[in-house]
């Protein structure tokens, strides 16, 4: 490598869907492709999700709801033991039934097959 180049880490923020999605974020503001291919480590990508409220979410057994949850009732025949909880309503959250939100990551290291 010439003495006049230098490499640098960087860390950037970008609005992509999913961590695949950011390399053609990346292509579409006009990053030269063999400098992306020969630099880029990985890519985290972050959702937040809300949280039930602890102290008011509502039980829901699938079984006795079938027109909230028809379309995954068939998947869960075998094993009647899933439950799900919704969002109650109490002073502690305000009435919405979410009290924090939680994030959820998705990791894409940048190996030799993904390039």
């Amino acid at each position: 490598m010439p003495h006049n180049l230098r490499c640098h880490l960087a860390f950037t923020t970008l609005h992509a869907p999913v961590a695949a999605d950011a390399v053609q974020s990346m292509l579409a503001v006009d990053v030269a492709p063999y400098c992306l291919i020969s630099s880029l480590l990985g890519v985290v990508a972050q959702r937040l999700v809300r949280q039930l409220c602890l102290r008011c979410q509502i039980k829901h057994d699938i079984f006795d709801v079938p027109q909230a949850f028809e379309g995954i009732q068939s998947l869960l025949e075998e094993n009647r033991e899933h439950v799900f909880y919704g969002p109650g309503s109490c002073h502690k959250c305000d009435g919405s039934g979410y009290r924090e939100r939680r994030g959820i990551f998705e990791i894409m290291i940048v190996t030799r097959d993904i390039s």
